[in-house]
């Protein structure tokens, strides 16, 4: 399966990746899905665009 993201999120704190999901959830109204991609979790943000956190 091929994955591609036109934006790439990267945080550092995990207080920084809780409010990126809950921005994007409150946005959306859609849950992030996680994705492993060469054994790292990866996280689809949603249909704002397409991208992987």
């Amino acid at each position: 399966m091929t994955h591609e993201a036109d934006i790439l999120i990267v945080t550092v704190t995990k207080v920084e990746s809780s409010a990126a999901l809950q921005a994007f959830e409150k946005t959306t109204g859609v849950k992030a899905d996680p994705q492993s991609i060469d054994n790292r979790i990866y996280w689809n943000l949603g249909s704002i665009m397409r991208v992987f956190f």
